[in-house]
């Protein structure tokens, strides 16, 4: 057994409490014990709190912090790669603090990237990834948003992304287009549209590309179609 040294402090306090204690009983020791204990909780929550204050008032003169909130921002938008991995970025950077979730709330420009809107696995997903979907568009708004769309049938996903059709800068439709969207997309304002993918699956006929002519706000999008295919 290795025998450890008292300090000269826990000697002192051992002379000072044998005389304090000289009169005193077993249960009047346990008692005085008890008492110390509940002053070592009290200074154990009084340094934690002291602590906080330091780091709080260092993070309140540290540069980070003084940077102008378009300066920021400016940095956010940098930080997010063009990949689909975007979201994980983005929302990082949105999580570091309460600070930082309000300037990425409102830079429309961290959740503008190419957006892919995949098949949900039932309906219960559906729900949750069109509340997801609605909270992402709308911090985008009022900039464009590129859409690579995986969904093959109508859902509330779907109808999240519909709804800012007028926002659309590109459309890109994976595995082909389904047919209940040709309808939907005629019905579509698609003033920001830029570029289309439609994927147009084989067993599509000319009467169905037409369905694209039943409005006339798609004849906007009839000038992104190849001349033959409708």
């Amino acid at each position: 057994m290795t025998f450890t040294p008292f300090s000269d402090r826990v000697r002192a306090a051992i002379v000072e409490q044998t005389e304090r204690t000289r009169r005193s009983s077993k249960a009047d020791i346990k008692r005085l014990i008890e008492e110390s204990e509940l002053k070592i909780i009290s200074l154990d929550e009084l340094l934690s709190r002291e602590r906080a204050y330091v780091a709080a008032l260092k993070y309140l003169i540290s540069p980070i912090h003084t940077l102008p909130v378009e300066l920021l921002a400016a940095i956010f938008e940098l930080a997010v790669h063009e990949t689909y991995h975007h979201t994980k970025d983005a929302f990082r950077i949105s999580h570091v603090c309460s600070r930082w979730m309000q300037i990425a709330r409102n830079t429309p420009g961290l959740w503008n990237r190419r957006l892919r809107v995949c098949l949900p696995g039932s309906a219960s997903t559906d729900e949750e990834y069109a509340y997801g979907l609605k909270d992402w568009l709308a911090r985008s708004a009022p900039l464009p948003v590129p859409i690579t769309w995986c969904l093959k049938y109508s859902c509330l996903s779907s109808e999240e992304v519909l709804r800012i059709a007028p926002r659309w800068l590109s459309l890109d439709f994976r595995g082909g287009i389904p047919r209940w969207m040709i309808s939907r997309l005629a019905e579509c304002n698609l003033e920001s549209l830029e570029e289309l993918s439609l994927d147009i699956p084989s067993d599509f006929t000319s009467d169905d590309l037409r369905a694209f002519n039943k409005r006339g706000t798609s004849s906007k999008l009839l000038k992104r179609l190849p001349r033959g295919d409708y």
